[in-house]
């Protein structure tokens, strides 16, 4: 994924936890402190691209995964203005297509136990 279509993402996230457009990503970063879900969702998203910012956002967002109980494979398909509205504990399966404007919230598990499900 490139970074454009990654922030698109990330901006997409931001404004479904706070309702604000047009923040800067220095803004966004500084927000991830405060939202136990948008904390993984940022890391998480950032994980897609290619390159030494995808290995440390691997790093960060599984270290925020064990924080915060959250379970999200890198290969699940989420679409724009993902909420994880309570954090932790989620777990969402990579089988699962997941579209826009979606909310999770606490102890939902999401997917099948069969991997190849489609």
């Amino acid at each position: 994924m490139k970074y454009k279509e990654c922030r698109e993402y990330i901006r997409a996230d931001y404004y479904r936890f706070t309702g604000r457009k047009g923040d800067c990503m220095f803004r966004m970063w500084l927000r991830v402190h405060l939202e136990s879900g948008f904390h993984f969702l940022f890391w998480w998203r950032l994980y897609h691209m290619k390159g030494i910012v995808s290995w440390f956002s691997r790093v960060m967002s599984r270290l925020i995964g064990l924080r915060y109980h959250i379970c999200i494979e890198r290969h699940t398909k989420i679409g724009y203005g993902f909420w994880l509205v309570h954090g932790g504990p989620v777990v969402i399966n990579v089988s699962v297509k997941i579209g826009n404007n979606a909310s999770v919230y606490q102890f939902s598990t999401i997917g099948s136990s069969n991997l190849h499900a489609t």
